[in-house]
């Protein structure tokens, strides 16, 4: 009887030092947890930062995007302008021509007589 009992005596020890590791483990894997949460709560105000600086970023460039497309409508106006003035000019040539050519045929017809 006291092998058996020696034997039970073995095994709750063996058990007991088997739940004494476990649980040193499981504390060790809280701890590791632990960390890890600990971890992740600074990325997430790290991201959170980020996100915030991004934000401003978008404003900014949008009022860029803003500002530039008033000055994309500026210079297409200008451009619309100086395509219009270049056209009158064309067309103020052409009358001086015939005008010219008006003028000539006067000074041709003046001498005749």
């Amino acid at each position: 009887m006291s092998e058996l009992s020696e034997s039970k005596v073995r095994t709750i020890v063996s058990e007991e030092i088997e739940k004494s590791v476990t649980i040193g483990v499981m504390k060790t894997d809280v701890s590791n947890l632990k960390t890890d949460v600990s971890e992740l709560k600074t990325d997430v105000s790290e991201l959170k930062t980020d996100v915030s600086e991004l934000k401003t970023d978008v404003r900014r460039l949008n009022v860029m995007f803003e500002h530039f497309g008033t000055k994309m409508d500026a210079i297409a106006e200008l451009v619309h302008t100086t395509v219009s003035t270049r056209n009158d000019v064309t067309e103020l040539k052409e009358r001086v021509q015939r005008l010219e050519s008006d003028v000539t045929v006067l000074k041709l017809v003046a001498r005749n007589d």
